[in-house]
């Protein structure tokens, strides 16, 4: 069949597009409803077929967006849909016009339309992706759009690693944790685990990516989001109790430039989140300190080496390296403790009347473990100056 020309592909368009508007004639035999799809279907494939034709609609469509005209923009993509139906990019371009506009359910019915037609995988899972954000973030349809994320995250993508699914994970993360705030959830409990779940995979295949294509954190995603991931698994592994877990998470977040915000500074309406915060990094880092290094144990126990001594001593040195190796000594405090306890001094120089529950909880803990590590140190300074004054003596 010859292409036809330009004013002929138009002029076959309007046919075609006639043909379309007698269909919506009330009473159409059923034979005639079909022999005008069926001649409209024609018209606009020989509309379609001049490609100088379409690409004046597409560079239309271009300015009218550049010109903020809309309306004139959606309008013009309607008449391309018409001449190439399964062309899916068209209904995308229509969402992003639609999302210009701030319509919300024109744009997630656009690309509703687009999934429809013929897509690759990988862009397949990025129109579920931006469908389910749409979802999430506007329509407030936090299940409609955990089931598009999850549907994004199962599609099998074109290259092995696809920057989709970490995205896919935070956003169905963020999701999950919305709506267990809401009396949409059955069940808030298992919305927060799986809230937490993903988070902990955005964080894994963050890294496979970088891993499998040597490039950074922004180069997937705003790093921000990482380290705020970061602080929302310390958070909740300090929930469930898991405070070695908590203590990674609070530490790789404060090294990737997270500064948690003091009591007197915290302002504003999430003030109290943020002093939580404060205080769990320090609770949990207290938890941390006590539980690898119990009173039980001998903290400030070190061992000596043995000393050289002169071939006249050397039968008396013997019997003194034996002892010597047994003895203990004070041991340098580790930095995390001198950390805790300069905030454990600090707290107790305020008016008990202003701690929060959390300082309250960590005052408590680190009170005992704090005396105890001090007895202990006296007693082995004690007990290494004894030995050293015998030792004079004799």
């Amino acid at each position: 069949m010859a292409v036809a020309s330009f004013y002929g592909a138009h002029a076959h368009f309007y046919l075609g597009y006639m043909c379309e508007m007698q269909l919506q004639e009330p009473a159409l035999s059923q034979r005639r409803t079909a022999a005008l799809r069926e001649a409209a279907t024609e018209h606009y494939a020989i509309a379609r077929a001049n490609e100088a034709y379409v690409l004046s609609y597409e560079r239309n469509v271009e300015e009218a967006i550049a010109a903020a005209d809309y309306r004139v923009a959606l309008r013009l993509l309607h008449y391309l849909q018409k001449m190439a139906p399964d062309n899916a990019d068209y209904y995308l371009t229509a969402a992003h016009v639609c999302h210009l506009m701030e319509d919300t359910e024109g744009e997630w019915v656009a690309l509703s339309e687009a999934l429809a037609r013929g897509q690759s995988s990988s862009a397949r899972r990025a129109t579920v992706l931006a469908r389910g954000m749409v979802f999430a973030e506007k329509v407030r349809d936090y299940s409609r759009a955990i089931r598009d994320f999850t549907i994004a995250i199962n599609i099998v993508a074109d290259e092995p690693q696809d920057r989709c699914t970490p995205i896919a994970y935070l956003n169905r993360a963020e999701a999950f944790r919305s709506r267990a705030k809401t009396t949409d959830s059955m069940s808030p409990h298992e919305d927060r685990s799986a809230s937490l779940d993903d988070y902990r995979r955005f964080v894994e295949s963050v890294q496979e990516v970088k891993t499998a294509e040597g490039c950074t954190d922004a180069d997937i995603c705003d790093p921000q989001f990482i380290t705020d991931a970061m602080i929302i698994l310390a958070a909740g592994a300090f929930e469930q109790e898991n405070y070695w877990d908590a203590n990674m998470y609070f530490s790789t977040a404060i090294t990737r430039g997270w500064r948690p915000v003091p009591p007197h500074e915290a302002l504003g309406a999430e003030a109290q989140a943020e002093v939580d915060l404060y205080d769990k990094v320090y609770l949990s880092a207290a938890r941390c300190v006590i539980e690898e290094n119990s009173p039980v144990s001998d903290p400030f126990k070190v061992t000596y080496a043995s000393r050289d001594w002169s071939s006249s001593d050397a039968k008396r040195a013997k019997a003194s390296d034996k002892k010597d190796a047994e003895r203990t000594v004070p041991s340098l405090p580790s930095l995390l403790f001198m950390v805790l306890d300069t905030h454990y001094t600090e707290l107790r120089a305020l008016e008990p009347t202003m701690f929060t529950k959390l300082e309250n909880q960590f005052l408590a803990l680190w009170d005992p473990y704090r005396t105890e590590m001090n007895r202990r140190k006296e007693e082995a300074n004690g007990t290494r100056g004894s030995r050293r004054s015998k030792r004079h003596v004799s």
